[in-house]
């Protein structure tokens, strides 16, 4: 599998969804997108509270994410639907060992469908170009370029999502216009150089490796290319 390694940082459109077909559709998301961000702006200056209710999930995986996998239904079934995974799932980075492992136990068991840029951060941000636009036509061109360039997918283990967690990365991203993907590196280098945090296992050296990631769907054609070459001889 060595030969389909990428690193992420150097492959300019890793992990992004692919564009809609109709600029129309495009248009309507970014409008129903505005929709519930302004909603909650609104909201959350009418009350005390400084926080609102979690509507940045839903929203941006139904009106963002969904229509742009390949696959309609919510992530987690997706991957719990078990090694027939189809759509976007097969193109977009997988960590070498999710790769491993689910070709191991033929399951997608203890992976996760990860956000590179937690939902949170895409939220805040979003609010922010809500705030500094002044008409739907300047949302739509920094919103959507926004959209396009930092929703990032890939497929981790449980073990590498337990690392973005104990060095608090969970749900902070990385500062505009870096890649998103160096999240994954800057935290792999914490948790090599710091003590081992409770409650997490020690890290394999290569625990998140940024420069170790397979596109599943040309590493399976391959293996079944290599196992027909065999079948040849």
């Amino acid at each position: 599998m060595t030969e389909n390694l990428f690193n992420v940082l150097h492959q300019p459109r890793a992990g992004q969804l692919d564009p809609r077909n109709n600029p129309a559709h495009t248009e309507a998301d970014l409008i129903a997108i505005r929709g519930y961000v302004s909603a909650y702006r609104n909201g959350r200056s009418a009350v005390t509270s400084a926080t609102g209710p979690a509507i940045a999930r839903p929203v941006l995986e139904k009106y963002w994410q969904y229509p742009r996998c390949g696959f309609n239904a919510g992530a987690k079934q997706e991957l719990d639907s078990g090694f027939t995974l189809g759509g976007k799932l097969l193109l977009i980075p997988w960590s070498e060992e999710a790769f491993v492992r689910a070709n191991a136990q033929r399951s997608t068991t203890g992976l996760i469908l990860e956000h590179v840029t937690p939902i949170t951060c895409l939220w805040d941000e979003l609010i922010r170009i809500d705030e500094a636009s002044e008409d739907d036509a300047e949302w739509q061109g920094e919103a959507g370029k926004y959209l396009q360039e930092t929703f990032l997918l890939a497929v981790i283990t449980a073990d590498q999502d337990a690392i973005l967690n104990a060095t608090g990365w969970k749900q902070a991203g990385v500062p505009r216009p870096l890649n998103p993907f160096l999240r994954y590196e800057w935290a792999s280098q914490q948790i090599q150089t710091a003590s081992t945090p409770t409650g997490l296992k020690a890290p394999a050296p290569a625990a998140l490796d940024v420069a170790r990631f397979v596109h599943p769907g040309p590493a399976l054609r391959l293996q079944e290319q290599e196992l027909l070459d065999k079948d040849e001889v």
